[in-house]
């Protein structure tokens, strides 16, 4: 393991779209006629380490999930690949070749020694809330593990963690994961599904061990509340506290970090107009959200800190407002905070200097570390990078 040394800058890898993008398959990429996609290699894998070193990073957060299908062999969870859900029908060529691709070889065994070989801490992260892309009825959350409605309507590609038998599941593939040496384990706050869902606040979040806690706390069943029921959103984060305090017993003993996501306020969710509202403001500064997600949670990150099961924290705030929400934070605890946001290479003039702010605050002690969002490497063009720039300005 590659020690911390001073401020973090991170560069995300999401393996399914650098991997497409570098053999040249993304469906989206011009191709000169007559070519086609080459094999993935490892020598792939150690460039994009050595480009991230070379440019400034400290670390690489491989994100390894595709929308609930993954690149890497797991215990639980599939290999990407077909079969497609029918919206990705279009995509079933592409689909196709990138399920080859990452049963070539091990790439996540491969990226943790690449990665090392380059001076970089290697971070594994994990999208909670984010298995939209394989066919719902064949996952292993199907039918009833996924968060639903008061009618037992699944969100899907939502996973409920207040269901022991979710926590189970996500348990076994970390723990093979933390078994192969990651320095570090993120818990990402992307999801396809921030904006999905039915249209309607509160509409989500009435599994049965979330409605028993409910009514163990404020003596009352929570689906009988015409709107979101008050105090629900707490609810449902301590039930998921529970599953940190497992995870962090695995993380502590082989001594690496835990590191969870939360907003200042500790508020988030997904679904609907409010969940896509999220999203925007914390990673784009649009507007706070004019309503509530269709399902919600409230991360108790004080308690975390005061429990020791976060050793540091993805920190989400909207740009204008970052580098002052980590200040008053940081004056309150020692935990390490790294800004994330899906960041937007192609952002106006304005919001890149703000953007440009947060990493220099890196630089400047303000602020413990940055995380650059990056849908892809193995791209050449101007938004990858501005990305590269952004690593700069933190140095």
């Amino acid at each position: 393991m590659n020690p911390v040394n001073g401020p973090e800058r991170w560069m995300t890898i999401r393996v399914y779209g650098s991997l497409l993008h570098t053999v040249g398959a993304w469906h989206m990429d011009p191709a000169p006629a007559g070519s086609a996609p080459r094999q993935f290699a490892v020598d792939d894998i150690d460039a994009w380490m050595r480009q991230c070193a070379d440019r400034g990073a400290t670390a690489v957060l491989w994100q390894a999930n595709n929308g609930g299908l993954w690149t890497h062999p797991s215990p639980v969870f599939p290999l990407a690949g077909p079969p497609c859900r029918e919206h990705n029908e279009a995509y079933t060529e592409v689909w196709g070749f990138l399920g080859e691709q990452v049963r070539r070889f091990d790439n996540l065994t491969v990226a943790i020694d690449r990665c090392h070989a380059h001076g970089l801490r290697f971070v594994y992260g994990f999208c909670p809330w984010d298995f939209v892309d394989s066919p719902f009825e064949a996952s292993v959350f199907h039918p009833d593990l996924w968060v639903l409605s008061r009618r037992g309507e699944p969100f899907h590609g939502v996973p409920c963690y207040a269901d022991e038998r979710v926590q189970r599941l996500v348990l076994a593939h970390l723990v093979d994961v933390l078994d192969r040496g990651v320095d570090d384990l993120a818990l990402s706050p992307f999801s396809h599904l921030q904006a999905h869902g039915l249209d309607q606040p509160g509409y989500y979040g009435f599994n049965a061990p979330l409605v028993a806690a409910y009514q163990a706390r404020h003596g009352r069943d929570p689906r009988l509340f015409l709107g979101p029921p008050p105090g629900l959103a707490a609810v449902h984060g301590d039930l998921f506290t529970g599953f940190l305090r497992q995870l962090h017993g695995e993380t502590a003993r082989r001594g690496q970090r835990l590191i969870p996501f939360s907003p200042a306020d500790g508020h988030w969710g997904w679904g609907g107009a409010g969940g896509g509202q999220l999203l925007g403001h914390v990673s784009n500064g649009q507007p706070p959200p004019s309503a509530a997600p269709a399902c919600s949670i409230q991360f108790p990150w004080r308690q975390w800190v005061a429990e020791g099961l976060a050793d540091a924290l993805l920190l989400l705030a909207a740009p204008q407002d970052a580098v002052a929400t980590a200040g008053h934070l940081a004056a309150e605890t020692n935990l390490p905070l790294l800004l994330w946001h899906k960041t937007a290479s192609s952002a106006g003039a304005g919001l890149w200097s703000q953007y440009l702010d947060e990493a220099a605050a890196v630089r400047q002690g303000s602020l413990h570390g940055y995380v650059v969002h990056a849908t892809a490497l193995g791209t050449q063009g101007p938004q990858l990078e501005r990305l590269w720039q952004l690593l700069a300005a933190g140095r």
